[in-house]
């Protein structure tokens, strides 16, 4: 996984609970840029998809990432535990379009969508 992969992951799954605020953006970011260690640390690229994460998180319908209990989902397709979580798919997609352009250069982004 890239560094915005990872980026997106926590911004969505932070922004899902609806209780993020801005100061709590900010400290993460900082943390995650200045003292995450060697190869964690997030660049400012990643500090911005994570920031368009959280706000992604925040508008979609899809259940708190943080609250849910994976562990009933464990014998469903993906599509399956996506559906009943709420994750709206086409959400994802349209800002991973985005998110390629932005940086042609991750062309080897392993996200899963």
């Amino acid at each position: 996984m890239l560094p915005k992969d990872e980026a997106f992951v926590i911004g969505f799954t932070m922004g899902s609970t609806n209780r993020v605020t801005a100061t709590e953006e900010h400290l993460f970011a900082l943390a995650s840029k200045y003292f995450y260690p060697g190869p964690y640390k997030f660049t400012d690229d990643a500090i911005a998809v994570f920031k368009d994460a959280i706000r992604l998180g925040y508008i979609s319908d899809c259940q708190p990432l943080s609250e849910i209990d994976y562990e009933q989902y464990m014998d469903l397709s993906l599509s399956d535990i996506r559906e009943r979580i709420g994750l709206e798919v086409e959400l994802l997609k349209a800002y991973y379009q985005i998110e390629k352009r932005r940086y042609p250069e991750d062309k080897a982004s392993s996200r899963i969508i």
